[in-house]
């Protein structure tokens, strides 16, 4: 797909943006078309703890440079939704739409806590067991895939760049522990009615990381959102490309202004309808004293 509409990427919690590679290449995205947004404590360099303004901040910074004036879409995944619908709702202005797969909008997405998120909590046991978990998960390449394979297929695990792993396995675990513990105990539920920027969620039907349940009621709130269920897990952009791909590609072809279109047809009918109410209700006069 050749297109100019720029773009920029969010991958979610321990992910960095190789995840977004394969997407990439398979849609032939220009490269002047794609920039990428990075978690608190997935890249090296990040050694302080997660601060949502300064956060917000850089990203601006990338969306301004990368747009060169014009608004962006924003194709998230997991976590990265979560801070794409605050910066949608933050700056709608810098935001031609959203793309949400498998996205959360509250840490505990509608669901009882588990105990390894109360244990992270802590602020002693929760540090050193991050840490431990940390190193155990990307010591190798396959103890790396064989804790992707809790979210997705073992073929998807597979298939995950290496270059992820090195990458996450250089990261400051204390910094990448304070994002971590923000999005746990994080909602932006209350602000979705407020986010006027075209949506579209990809949700994978087996999805056992972020419920379709929590996904569906969270586009329900949000009023200019679509919604696309998925024969996926987690990871629709990987488990079942050809279908993301299709949806993708036909909602930067179309999707932002149809739902526009729709939302001010909708809001004139609304108007339309109030008119008639009102010029058919009995007319009040003033009472002579």
């Amino acid at each position: 797909m050749q297109q100019d509409q720029p773009l920029v990427f969010i991958p979610g919690l321990f992910e960095t943006p190789h995840i977004w590679q394969s997407t990439i290449d398979r849609l032939e995205l220009p490269a002047a078309s794609v920039a990428h947004l990075h978690l608190v404590g997935h890249r090296p360099e990040d050694t302080l703890p997660f601060d949502l303004d300064r956060w917000v901040d850089e990203a601006v910074a990338v969306i301004d440079r990368h747009g060169a004036g014009r608004p962006v879409t924003l194709v998230c995944h997991s976590t990265g939704g979560l801070l794409g619908l605050i910066l949608a709702r933050r700056m709608p202005e810098k935001i031609e739409s959203l793309v949400l797969v498998g996205s959360l909008s509250c840490g505990h997405r509608d669901r009882a806590s588990k105990l390894d998120e109360r244990l992270l909590a802590r602020p002693l046991l929760g540090k050193v067991l991050f840490a431990m978990a940390g190193r155990r998960w990307l010591r190798t390449q396959a103890s790396f895939q064989r804790g992707l394979r809790s979210v997705t297929t073992a073929e998807v695990a597979g298939a995950i760049p290496e270059d992820m792993r090195l990458m996450l396995k250089r990261c400051n675990a204390a910094s990448a522990l304070s994002m971590t513990r923000w999005v746990l105990n994080t909602s932006i539920i209350a602000q979705l009615p407020e986010i006027t920027v075209p949506i579209l969620a990809m949700i994978g039907q087996r999805d056992s990381v972020v419920p379709p349940s929590h996904q569906l009621r969270m586009m329900q709130a949000a009023p200019m959102a679509q919604a696309c269920l998925m024969d996926a897990a987690h990871m629709p952009f990987l488990e079942n490309p050809t279908a993301f791909d299709q949806a993708l590609t036909g909602w930067l072809q179309l999707g932002p202004r149809a739902v526009r279109e729709a939302q001010d047809q909708e809001a004139d009918l609304r108007a339309s309808n109030a008119f008639r109410a009102a010029s058919t209700a009995p007319r009040l006069t003033q009472v002579q004293r």
